[in-house]
């Protein structure tokens, strides 16, 4: 079955109206993956072409293929369309019918397509063999295009995340800062902690294991491990081991480790607009949240400890230091204490009296 020969000039034509997924997204037996695409009135055809690349299979088998990939293509009316289905009779699609369980290259041609959302489905129907080694499970990757589609007609932005853009601490008139974690992070039992490091506890409304981030429309293509972009300002920084979510999110990211301290950790999602972006800061023992970890961060503390307000919900995040369970007095002497320790480089990765944390570019 020939598909024939690019056409550059169409590709040239339709460059604002695709949806890519170029081997990002991860299919695992019997998971399915949708994308949901606005076609507009008018829109002469609509396209989605779905290939993978299959283990070697055996000559001598009846059945060349290994595993199996299925592309299935919902229009607004519920009109279902299979992969391949009708295409070796004519040029179009026919709706209905079986999904195709033979080819590795499957393509939904619709011709005049009716205006709205439509929905593009790849589902792993039988994925028996590894097909994607980069990763311990069993699981696929594949590639899919599908044009003649509307992208958003507004840039996306992002609309909230978890732990927050932006500093709820940054003082009334003053610019707003990153979100910086000031608890303990270490090489001790349990101390290896901080922004993105699975096992981290969360603190009152912060959640320190995955970061969370909800976006104004779906960005195109849906972030996922390759696409999102993680620098630091220095040192060791942590890569996207895994990322869940669909439509505008919210979308939920895993890092190999925690965030480095001492620096700004900058994270840009592909289908975003110019500058979005989330940054954070890393600096653990600094209380009075002035950039610096010193002394001051210990009177600081005992003063927020003697007036009551360490033990307010909303400030655990900045004041429960060893990061113990919140609660009635879950922030006490025992973070002074920890603090102390994170000063004197006691089971943490370095004395972080006088560290000063570099700014977000």
């Amino acid at each position: 079955q020939g598909w024939g020969l690019p056409d550059l000039n169409n590709l040239y034509n339709q460059r604002d109206k695709m949806l890519i997924i170029n081997e990002t997204d991860l299919l695992v037996p019997l998971q399915v993956r949708a994308y949901n695409v606005e076609v507009a009135a008018g829109e002469p055809a609509l396209a989605a072409t779905l290939v993978y690349t299959d283990p070697m299979g055996n000559p001598a088998a009846t059945q060349a293929r290994i595993n199996d990939l299925t592309l299935k293509v919902t229009s607004p009316l519920g009109t279902i369309y299979w992969g391949n289905n009708g295409l070796t009779a004519g040029n179009w699609s026919t709706p209905d019918g079986v999904p195709n369980t033979k080819d590795t290259i499957e393509n939904v041609f619709v011709s005049n397509p009716p205006e709205g959302t439509w929905m593009i489905e790849i589902s792993g129907d039988e994925i028996v063999q590894d097909a994607h080694t980069e990763t311990p499970e069993i699981d696929a990757d594949y590639a899919l295009v599908v044009s003649g589609i509307a992208l958003p007609a507004t840039a996306v932005a992002i609309a909230s995340s978890d732990p927050p853009l932006a500093s709820p601490y940054t003082l009334p008139g003053a610019p707003p800062e990153p979100f910086r974690d000031v608890l303990q992070t270490g090489s001790g039992p349990n101390l290896t902690q901080g922004i993105g490091a699975t096992g981290t506890p969360g603190e009152a409304a912060v959640a320190y294991a995955r970061i969370d981030v909800t976006f104004s429309a779906a960005p195109i293509p849906a972030p996922r491990v390759n696409n999102i972009a993680v620098s630091c300002t220095g040192g060791d920084c942590p890569s996207v081991t895994d990322v869940s979510g669909c439509g505008p999110g919210p979308y939920h990211v895993t890092l190999s480790s925690a965030i480095p301290p001492g620096e700004c950790t900058t994270l840009t999602f592909a289908g975003t607009a110019s500058g979005q972006k989330l940054q954070y800061q890393s600096l653990p023992g600094d209380m009075n949240l002035d950039g610096t970890t010193d002394t001051q961060d210990l009177l600081w503390l005992a003063l927020q400890l003697s007036d009551g307000s360490a033990n307010q919900p909303a400030n655990y995040a900045r004041y429960d230091v060893d990061r113990s369970a919140p609660g009635s007095n879950g922030v006490n002497t025992l973070d002074l204490l920890r603090l102390v320790q994170l000063l004197n480089g006691v089971n943490t990765t370095q004395p972080f009296n006088g560290v000063t944390v570099t700014p977000c570019p």
